[in-house]
């Protein structure tokens, strides 16, 4: 009887990380998961320019001028609010996480 019960667990195991692995591979494509592809992986200054940036390189040709102005407009501001020579040290700053967000959804809408 007691032989049954490591088999009977490792095989509970397994199915459980197949069941996670396959629900992983449905999600590739959904809108969240595109979003978090394109977020930064830390809410700092730093993150937020550089996922704006890649925006800005991956779909700047399909948006309209003032639309790509505007998003050139706020990764400049982003620049020069932190890392200026006249910036002040912030060592805490307001999560930045929405204006990129908001950002990935609109260009998300324009190149669908």
């Amino acid at each position: 009887g007691w032989v049954w019960l490591p088999i009977g667990l490792l095989l509970a195991v397994c199915g459980l990380a197949l069941v996670i692995m396959l629900r992983r591979r449905q999600g590739d494509g959904a809108g969240q998961d595109d979003l978090e592809t394109w977020m930064p992986a830390r809410d700092t200054p730093l993150g937020a320019i550089a996922a704006l940036e890649r925006l800005e390189r991956t779909f700047g040709g399909a948006m309209s001028d003032d639309r790509r102005a505007a998003l050139r407009g706020d990764i400049e501001t982003l620049q020069a609010t932190y890392f200026s020579k006249a910036a002040q040290v912030q060592l805490e700053h307001d999560s930045l996480r929405p204006q990129v967000e908001q950002w990935v959804l609109e260009v998300e809408a324009v190149a669908s």
